[in-house]
């Protein structure tokens, strides 16, 4: 019984380090498989916090996923549709960019619903940009179109404004890049625009 009972007290040390590490697992403000669950030190994202950039996009015709991937290649990271993307978890980025085309003068249908799942004040000081892309109205030429343009605007800026209410920190005014007609291609050099566009937003 004696030598059990030793035996038992040799393992305290560990038992107590594993208890102590479950703890400190549940603090962490991350998903547990983002943590290697082993003896070895635990390192929370809330300790050791990286800057994080994540791009995400809505795109219809292809034209917007070219800026966003442009974007992202400037600035090392990845772009990522709004269909792989998790919107509760935006806020663990440092900077997100946020791109949509322009549907109706604003974001798509499909963009506008996943801003609304972002929980309430989940992007607190969560810095972000937004772009959309949208028609080069000289080359569509209608009087009625360029009027309610000018009037109504297009879809970066509604979406900045909805980020904003979620908690975001907005760093620089939002951007639009031009498509041929309604369907694209995009405009010749909107992809160098893209690419100088992100080199600001790293500085």
């Amino acid at each position: 019984m004696r030598l059990l009972s030793l035996q038992s007290m040799s393992l305290l040390p560990e038992l107590y380090g594993l208890f102590h590490r479950v703890y400190r697992l549940k603090n962490c403000n991350i998903h547990s498989k983002a943590v290697e669950f082993s003896m070895k030190p635990l390192k929370c994202n809330n300790q050791i916090k990286p800057m994080k950039t994540l791009v995400v996009y809505d795109s219809v015709y292809g034209n917007t996923r070219k800026i966003a991937e442009k974007i992202a290649q400037t600035l090392k990271t990845q772009a990522q549709n709004i269909k792989e993307t998790e919107p509760q978890f935006l806020g663990e980025n440092e900077l997100i960019i946020i791109g949509t085309p322009t549907h109706a003068f604003n974001p798509t249908p499909e963009m506008k619903n996943f801003i609304k799942k972002i929980p309430e004040r989940s992007l607190e000081n969560t810095k972000f940009a937004t772009f959309d892309t949208r028609s080069d109205i000289k080359t569509i030429n209608s009087p009625i179109l360029t009027f309610a343009a000018k009037i109504f605007g297009y879809a970066a800026k509604p979406l900045a404004r909805m980020l904003i209410r979620k908690g975001g920190v907005l760093i620089t005014e939002p951007i639009g890049f031009f498509v041929m007609g309604t369907e694209g291609p995009l405009k010749e050099n909107e992809l160098v625009k893209a690419e100088k566009w992100a080199q600001k937003l790293n500085e």
